[in-house]
């Protein structure tokens, strides 16, 4: 379902009529969701992902998936498929939560997603679930490594949170010859405060950005520092802080629209600085 951006088999379902849909299937009736579910289980992952591999090679053919500024990104992050308290799979994780006063079992299922971030198309690539006794970053190693090994020339840089900031990581996207960009967040503390201490005082750095939908005279204020390093992380860091401003335009129902200022966003960034990369 990350491959068709779909919830569920119930709204893959709910595209039957599409006629481009039956064409790319071969199919004159499309196999219900229970269908689907039951060949779902028996079906081989590796095969699913050449699928998807050959799709990306095609859509970067036709100019569909195109860099940004001459870099491909590509993000790696968490996402939890589904949970209960009653149905327990091969796999689950299971965590405590209180219920009515009550602290019972929860079962789910997380998995790390691999995307790529065209200019104007994201496609999920690939994805790993995360297996019980181990976290995300460990979930997110193999998935890199499979990534890196079968498409190796499909991405420039991989963002991601500051939770994939491990020294394991690092390296192994610098060894790729990828750059490596790392958004830290009010939940790493600890890495925000050490990060914000090395920030210069002196004013910072003016961009005019270009309007996207939605968002009008877009302006960031930049503000870096090279040299940032951890008592784990021995790489050098370079550290950007975004403050980010502009005119949000909503429209309401039977009203004309409304533009509001705000900030929209106000971001923490590491990556490796020159002293950093590998030749």
């Amino acid at each position: 379902m990350f491959a068709a951006r779909l919830p569920s088999f119930n709204s893959l379902l709910q595209l039957r009529a599409s006629k481009a849909i039956a064409r790319w299937l071969g199919v004159v009736r499309m196999p219900s969701a229970k269908e689907m579910a039951i060949v779902s289980e028996s079906a081989d992952p590796d095969r699913l992902r050449d699928c998807l591999g050959d799709i990306m090679r095609k859509l970067r053919r036709n100019k569909v998936l195109t860099a940004r500024h001459g870099l491909m990104l590509a993000a790696i992050d968490g996402h939890e498929t589904h949970c209960s308290y009653k149905r327990r799979h091969q796999g689950s994780l299971e965590r405590k939560v209180t219920v009515g006063g009550r602290e019972v079992i929860q079962y789910y299922h997380r998995f790390t997603v691999f995307q790529l971030i065209g200019k104007d198309f994201h496609m999920p690539l690939d994805a790993e679930p995360v297996l019980p006794g181990e976290d995300e970053v460990a979930s997110a190693m193999r998935l890199l490594t499979r990534v890196l090994a079968n498409h190796p020339r499909c991405f420039d840089v991989l963002t991601c949170d500051a939770i994939y900031l491990r020294p394991a990581m690092i390296d192994m996207v610098l060894a790729a010859g990828k750059h490596f960009v790392a958004t830290l967040k009010d939940n790493q503390p600890g890495l925000l405060a050490e990060a914000r201490v090395l920030l210069p005082g002196e004013p910072p750095e003016l961009l005019e950005l270009c309007d996207v939908p939605g968002k009008s005279d877009r302006r960031a204020q930049l503000r870096q520092a090279d040299g940032f390093t951890t008592d784990t992380i021995h790489t050098p860091l370079r550290i950007v802080h975004s403050h980010e401003t502009g005119i949000r335009h909503e429209r309401i129902a039977g009203e004309s629209p409304v533009c509001h200022r705000l900030v929209l966003g106000h971001h923490h960034a590491l990556r490796p600085d020159r002293r950093g990369r590998r030749p």
